[in-house]
């Protein structure tokens, strides 16, 4: 379960290529003209940013919740192979008080 596990990565390099795909097609939407932005509200402005970061959010929950249930797998497996060890110590345990 350390930071730099290979599904790690892969969830970090997917989010961020997608983060940065979103931001370049934003731009490219608002054909880089930043006028219509310099005329708004603060309001206005705010809830732009609000509808446009909205899905951003949303995938790296996403992402979070895929890097969350990785670990748990992984504690899972690590748990039963515990569990099997001490099933072979008490086995070992009983046969010697035997």
């Amino acid at each position: 379960m350390s930071a730099t596990s290979s599904s790690f990565k892969h969830y970090i390099l997917l989010g961020l290529g997608l983060t940065f795909f979103w931001l370049f097609s934003i731009l490219f939407m608002l054909e880089l003209d930043l006028r219509l932005l310099q005329i708004m509200t603060p309001s206005e402005l705010g809830n732009v940013i609000y509808v446009l970061s909205a899905p951003l959010v949303f995938m790296w929950l996403a992402i979070g919740y895929l890097q969350i249930m990785d670990d748990y797998k992984k504690m899972q497996k690590e748990l039963v192979i515990l569990r099997q060890m001490f099933t072979d110590l008490k086995q070992r345990l009983d046969k010697m008080s035997d």
